[in-house]
């Protein structure tokens, strides 16, 4: 017998919280509407990243990794932000 042999049987995930299923939607709807302005062709890497940042939030979330999720969210908060600021400077300079 090893001792990788007596490892607890696993625990069921706990569920996604309200709260946590409302802010999974917000930066839902806040991805579609960057989209809906562009991003995907104008900025497409940052699209990507911003991307990349939900799906990662949304399965550390559905994985019972709430505080990892909160970090990312918050990531990808920023790099929102970052891209709306770049959008809104280049439909500024090019309409």
């Amino acid at each position: 017998m090893t001792a990788c042999t007596l490892w607890p049987e696993p625990k069921p995930l706990p569920p996604i919280t309200k709260e946590q299923q409302h802010q999974l939607e917000h930066y839902s709807w806040e991805l579609k509407l960057l989209e809906a302005r562009g991003v995907k062709l104008c900025l497409p890497a940052q699209y990507q990243k911003l991307d990349w940042l939900y799906q990662q939030a949304y399965q550390e979330f559905v994985t019972g990794f709430p505080h990892d999720a909160e970090l990312t969210l918050q990531k990808y908060q920023f790099t929102a932000d970052m891209i709306d600021r770049q959008m809104d400077w280049l439909e500024f300079h090019t309409h």
